[in-house]
């Protein structure tokens, strides 16, 4: 930790990933990546350290987002028997998908990004759909509303795993449907070169990782998956594929009559999906299918917030973690943002599921302490990026709480993680850094006002209000 071109923060409480420093001291190069962290002061450290009080926690990745749909938020929930179910909530989301022209999504997508990084997500996997123009046409630059969403990323400062999904049928072995056809691919020979327009090839500093993101089983065929993996196996064997499984019964019910096997079965069957893999939901699976889920180290992306508010079901988190299984969470429609809300709801679903509090937690740590600590480690390995803990080589990603918010006061390191938990989310970081530069000040984001009037006049023609 001595390199004069280094940055040097001192925080009284820096966790690690897995345990904690008091004081904790990171070493920070020119490229925004950890080249040390110790617990150890020296007169040397002390002097060049800007200091910080209060508590310094890593970054969290979200696993899972469709940005577009933060446009939804709040005007699609049930009235009588409308919006009553996922099926009817799909039908709004296709209307918004028709409505929005590239620097509509731009805009959305900027304004999710810096609502996430204020509430402790440092990196996000897109999983973006909207490849064409509304009337279904190519554009003259296939890559264009993929380029919108890097652009809405770089304004945040936020950490990307583009996903782009490939989605070529409307249920199994049917076409897309008239309202689907933004989503069309082509070919899988268009999608991979959409994918390496993209560029797949990246530094370890660099904020942008691409991968890939078939869509679900029922939106592609073997053969249509078998060519994606074998191009992608080509071009860059080591890039995420995120695959949405078994969200609604309704897939389950479709696989099995269509296919003679439920969706996780059919996956299993056929292809050697591992660690790169992220299966999006999976709320439906069996306990077969998430053995195999867990054998295979794939990671569950679960988005408790956005499964709870469409009815979706409970996901079988203790008999996932009982095989070991690996999970990372997301935000998926945007309704609402947040590191501790998507945490806490999916911890309180399980103790009142199980009419139990104990769901989570050993007798060394908290339910605050595992779900973090599991989130880190499921969403680094999500979305392909180097964060998730703060050690050397790890990008600087780094959230800082203010020990005498409300939330807070009184709470150790023992506590802390609980505390955040259990606030909801209401006690947001007063910090945070995103590969070595602060995009959070005092809580507040660095364009946050210029983003939000980009957003405010797009949501006022979407929904007919003046700005």
């Amino acid at each position: 930790m001595s390199r004069s071109s280094n940055k040097t923060y001192r925080f009284s409480h820096l966790y690690r990933g897995d345990d904690w420093l008091s004081p904790g001291y990171v070493d920070v190069d020119a490229n925004g990546m950890i080249v040390g962290v110790t617990g150890v002061p020296t007169s040397e450290l002390e002097r060049r350290s800007e200091r910080f009080d209060g508590f310094a926690v890593p970054g969290m990745p979200n696993v899972h987002s469709h940005a577009y749909l933060r446009a939804l938020a709040g005007f699609a929930e049930p009235i009588g028997t409308r919006n009553r179910d996922f099926w009817a909530w799909r039908d709004r989301m296709y209307e918004l998908a028709l409505g929005l022209e590239p620097p509509d999504i731009e805009a959305i997508t900027a304004q999710v990004f810096v609502e996430m990084t204020k509430a402790g997500f440092t990196s996000v996997g897109e999983f973006h759909y909207l490849h064409r123009a509304p009337d279904g046409r190519p554009y003259a630059d296939p890559a264009e509303v993929s380029r919108r969403v890097i652009a809405a990323a770089d304004a945040a400062g936020i950490g990307l795993t583009l996903l782009p999904a490939l989605y070529m049928h409307g249920g199994v072995d049917a076409p897309l449907g008239e309202r689907q056809r933004r989503f069309a691919s082509g070919s899988v020979d268009e999608y991979l070169a959409l994918l390496g327009s993209l560029g797949m090839k990246r530094e370890p500093h660099e904020l942008l990782r691409v991968g890939a993101a078939p869509h679900s089983v029922r939106a592609v065929t073997e053969r249509e998956l078998r060519d994606l993996i074998d191009g992608l196996d080509r071009a860059a064997p080591a890039a995420p594929i995120h695959m949405h499984l078994a969200e609604q019964r309704g897939e389950v019910e479709e696989s099995l009559d269509r296919r003679g096997e439920r969706p996780g079965e059919w996956l299993a069957h056929r292809f050697a999906f591992s660690s790169r893999w992220t299966l999006v939901h999976a709320t439906h699976c069996d306990q077969n299918e998430l053995a195999e889920i867990a054998r295979r180290e794939a990671t569950v992306g679960l988005c408790p917030v956005t499964e709870a508010n469409l009815g979706d079901g409970l996901f079988a988190l203790p008999a996932y973690e009982a095989e070991r299984g690996r999970w990372g969470v997301g935000t998926d429609s945007n309704t609402a943002i947040g590191v501790a809300l998507e945490l806490g709801v999916l911890e309180y679903g399980q103790r009142s599921a199980r009419q139990r509090r104990d769901v989570h937690s050993d007798d060394g740590r908290s339910a605050g302490s595992l779900l973090f600590a599991s989130a880190l480690r499921g969403g680094a390995a999500s979305l392909g990026q180097p964060v998730g803990s703060v050690e050397p080589g790890k990008r600087a990603d780094l959230l800082v709480f203010d020990p005498n918010a409300p939330a807070f006061v009184g709470h150790d390191i023992d506590t802390f993680l609980d505390a955040w938990l259990v606030s909801g989310g209401a006690a947001a970081p007063s910090q945070v850094m995103v590969g070595g530069r602060w995009v959070v000040r005092d809580r507040r984001h660095l364009r946050e006002d210029e983003v939000a009037r980009r957003f405010a006049v797009v949501m006022s023609r979407l929904h007919r209000r003046d700005a």
